[in-house]
């Protein structure tokens, strides 16, 4: 409630001062809705790409348990079989880019080991670093280490090296390395995806990182 009313005001005071200095009716009706549209969506913006404060991320993803997304991503998160089926079935019922089916059945196929049906997916994933990544996973789940070290000379993003380069080295039974690369990979991400890899690196470390 205390965000409606900072957005509206905010937004009278912006269409007052436009007004004074002559905008267009038009533009000031634009420029007002914007703002408006950005307060009201700047915390979920920031839970989505800029938080690391697990707790709040935590409250964020339970709180929209409603939304299949969510509810996919806090289940994955957490490797909670039940959440993870029942946001899966609703994710496949509703029509969505082809790209992004790609990218939810990719990472549920990886989640249950069967390398062969991501692999029927990932090649669909349009965003390039993200198909990368997932390229690798799949080498890697399928314990081909050369091609996973092959495969990460391809376009990443910094964490996606980290964190695909702890995993290599976890099954090179360099743990000390695997750790150092996740607490890169942490220090690089952000928002939903930090708080993904927090609860996977916990797991798989069974460290509080």
């Amino acid at each position: 409630m205390i965000r409606f009313i900072l957005a509206f005001i905010i937004a009278v005071l912006a269409g007052t001062v436009l007004t004074i200095l002559n905008v267009p009716e038009i533009l000031v009706f634009i420029i007002a809705y914007i703002i408006v549209f950005a307060v009201l969506l700047s915390p979920v913006l920031y839970s989505l790409y800029r938080s690391k404060n697990m707790e709040k991320l935590e409250k964020f993803l339970v709180k929209r348990q409603r939304h299949p997304y969510y509810q996919f991503i806090y289940g994955m998160a957490n490797k909670n079989d039940s959440l993870i089926e029942e946001a899966f079935i609703k994710l496949q019922k509703k029509p969505r880019k082809k790209s992004f089916q790609a990218y939810i059945q990719t990472f549920y196929a990886l989640y249950k080991r069967n390398t062969e049906e991501a692999k029927r997916f990932v090649d669909e994933i349009q965003t390039i670093t993200l198909k990368n990544y997932y390229e690798v996973a799949i080498a890697l789940e399928e314990n081909n280490l050369q091609e996973a070290k092959n495969l990460m000379q391809k376009p990443l993003k910094p964490w996606m090296i980290h964190a695909l380069s702890a995993e290599l080295e976890k099954k090179d039974g360099n743990l000390d390395k695997a750790s150092e690369h996740a607490n890169k990979a942490l220090e690089l991400t952000r928002g939903l995806q930090h708080y993904i890899m927090v609860k996977v690196f916990q797991r798989e470390f069974q460290s509080n990182f």
